[in-house]
């Protein structure tokens, strides 16, 4: 058992050094993504401020720092990531244990995450949730996120939690990987 995750400015900056799996490629600022790349016709913007629900997850590349700008999100408060348009996901939603079971608030609608829940969010537990992610993906991910659960098990009623996408196409800083973990949090 590893020390909790305490927020998304740690999340982020230990996935952006490869501790997570399959997360998105990353950067911390727009000079950032235009100096490294790879280059994408649209990216994400994630806030890091606890409590912020500022979150833009299709901006188109050359609009990022108007978009920013209007937002008045400064380096250090925000993260780039890049995105794919939603009709790629086969499922998504949080994987975490619950009273020592395996629970999954999954959904099938083709949006944003917190969109795509709110529209048609279900619930899995145990066996369900667990065929359900070997349903859709590959061996090696479902181990790896299951992995990752247990690692960064937190011992409380409510586990750590797993925000996840899996796609109908590879994705993120892996080749050949379609799941992606946006989010492994306690907070």
């Amino acid at each position: 058992m590893k020390k909790p995750i305490p927020d998304k400015r740690t999340f982020y900056r230990l996935a952006m050094l490869g501790r997570f799996g399959n997360v998105p490629n990353m950067w911390t600022s727009f000079e950032d993504y235009q100096k490294n790349g790879p280059h994408f016709d649209q990216l994400g913007i994630r806030c890091l401020i606890p409590g912020d629900k500022r979150f833009r997850p299709f901006v188109d590349s050359a609009d990022i720092p108007q978009v920013l700008s209007d937002l008045r999100l400064f380096p250090g408060e925000f993260i780039l990531s890049e995105t794919l348009p939603a009709g790629c996901h086969k499922i998504q939603g949080e994987l975490s244990y619950i009273d020592g079971r395996l629970t999954f608030y999954h959904s099938f609608v083709q949006r944003p995450m917190r969109a795509a829940l709110e529209q048609g969010g279900r619930h899995a537990h145990g066996l369900q949730a667990l065929a359900l992610l070997r349903q859709y993906a590959d061996p090696a991910d479902a181990e790896m996120i299951l992995d990752l659960l247990d690692e960064y098990s937190c011992g409380g009623v409510i586990e750590t939690c797993a925000e996840i996408t899996i796609k109908t196409v590879p994705f993120g800083i892996y080749p050949n990987r379609s799941m992606i973990v946006w989010e492994l949090r306690q907070y």
